[in-house]
């Protein structure tokens, strides 16, 4: 079985280029969102420049991409929202057998979220646009998050079973 994961562990430098791409695009977008606020905010009180009326739509727009991205970011380092103020006072084999659940189960809600999503996404796409649309940049936020959540989830449950399976424990990168 742990061979498995040293055929797994040969795309790393993929999943590194994913998750460094992703984070600057988490950067980028956090940038153009101050920016474009605070040029919005300056407009509303100086007198020579200009307060866009698409400012709101675009920082919405912005806020939107980079929470999901970042929250698919989170994944991969286990840094997302979760219970463990009781890890300490269980069992070391039922607190990773609850972690493999709890990978487990999101796992088959990311799943259920990309079919349901995915049908959504394509029925509400035909019934028209939102006001702030780039034709070559008409992509949902939601669908983007369910990708790299599932691209990140996908990784973060592997570990958990090599956790579980292997010897000694040790997750060769995170």
């Amino acid at each position: 079985m742990p061979s498995i994961f040293e055929k797994i562990d040969k795309i790393r430098p993929l999943y590194d280029a994913v998750y460094k791409f992703v984070l600057f695009i988490c950067k980028l977008l956090l940038v153009v969102d101050i920016a474009i606020t605070s040029m919005s905010v300056a407009g509303r009180y100086i007198s020579f420049i200009p307060d866009p009326a698409w400012s709101e739509e675009v920082v919405l727009s912005c806020m939107a991409y980079m929470a999901v991205l970042s929250a698919a970011l989170a994944i991969r380092r286990g840094a997302h929202i979760r219970m463990t103020a009781l890890d300490s006072y269980l069992p070391k084999k039922l607190v990773k057998s609850l972690d493999i659940l709890a990978d487990v189960a999101v796992l088959v809600l990311a799943v259920i979220m990309l079919t349901v999503g995915w049908t959504y996404a394509s029925g509400i796409g035909s019934k028209g646009t939102y006001a702030w649309s780039i034709p070559f940049l008409d992509v949902s936020a939601g669908s983007v998050s369910r990708c790299c959540d599932d691209h990140f989830r996908d990784r973060s449950t592997v570990q958990s079973y090599q956790k579980l399976l292997c010897k000694g424990g040790e997750v060769v990168w995170m």
